[in-house]
């Protein structure tokens, strides 16, 4: 995925343009409508990933609606003045577009909604989704500087609400708190070392979506060539632990015999990983469980990278 490259973006006829796509690729029996009244819907945002996000939860919705139905795609101005009227307590005051996507689907159980934009989790069967579609656009959303929320009760639907910043001249923007600012990468570049495919692939695609450079290796040792050919290139190593040929932490014991100290996110699928206690006192070393969260990668990888 090519860098991010913002600029002012009309949301209205650009969505009346993807509906046309969508219409094209999904099934007739769904019937698509775009709503909106009198406003300004002009964003700061690149194009093809607001694409990507359409399209996302547009397949999304079709899926959750096997015997069709209607989905909407809606536009509506927002104006928060401060924490008593904002649609979402974190959402700081200022100018939004709010874009909703409604489906008349089967609905999303209760106690699935927490997990639906983590990494690889998916409610569909084998081979029918990675589960990398809603991650995709929690990524897109907040690179843009913005919000999602979910709503859905089962067998009554599904609307996905996300809020942007509306995009207006630079002297007349209101200050945005300075602990309001997303903390994402400068293209800082980080290498991924996991030997699963489907895992790897969604690693990426959320630092990608985060802003940082990533190289991938499908084991220790392939990851331990790239680290050794050139280590000053690497800002922060993320490696399963158990792989192939050389796990994760036989990888870190190897850079330190070379006298190499990279910061590394470790990942493993055991709850209880009593070999990662070796790294307890190491600054440079955390652990995270597998499945991983998107909140938690933000959280560590923003975290170490301050570190380094």
């Amino acid at each position: 995925m090519p860098f991010l490259e913002r600029r002012p973006l009309d949301f209205l006829p650009f969505l009346k343009e993807v509906v046309k796509l969508l219409e094209r690729t999904v099934v007739e029996s769904v019937t698509i409508e775009v709503a909106y009244q009198a406003g300004q819907f002009v964003v700061n945002a690149d194009p093809t990933r607001m694409q990507q996000m359409i399209m996302n939860l547009a397949l999304n919705a079709r899926d959750a609606m096997p015997r069709g139905g209607r989905l909407q795609f809606a536009l509506a101005e927002v104006w928060v003045n401060g924490p008593n009227d904002a649609p979402l307590a974190e959402i700081p005051p200022g100018p939004w577009v709010h874009f909703s996507v409604t489906d008349e689907g089967n609905g999303i159980p209760t106690e699935v909604l927490p997990h639906i934009f983590d990494p690889f989790f998916t409610t569909k069967g084998a081979g029918q989704g990675t589960g990398l579609g809603l991650a995709q656009v929690w990524g897109i959303v907040k690179q843009h500087d913005g919000y999602i929320d979910v709503a859905s009760h089962p067998g009554a639907g599904t609307t996905f609400s996300i809020y942007l910043p509306a995009h207006i001249p630079e002297k007349n923007i209101p200050s945005r708190p300075a602990d309001a600012a997303l903390k994402f990468g400068s293209q800082e570049k980080i290498l991924v070392v996991e030997d699963d495919p489907v895992a790897r692939q969604a690693l990426v695609d959320s630092l990608v979506a985060m802003n940082y450079q990533v190289r991938t290796a499908k084991n220790g040792r392939e990851g331990l060539d790239i680290l050794v050919a050139d280590p000053a290139d690497i800002s922060l190593l993320i490696s399963d632990v158990i792989m192939p040929e050389m796990g994760g932490i036989q990888l870190i014991h190897e850079l330190r015999e070379l006298g190499l100290v990279t910061h590394a996110i470790l990942l493993t699928g055991h709850s209880h990983a009593t070999e990662l206690d070796q790294f307890l006192a190491d600054p440079s070393v955390e652990w995270l469980p597998k499945p991983v969260s998107l909140e938690q990668l933000v959280s560590v990888v923003t975290s170490m990278l301050a570190g380094v």
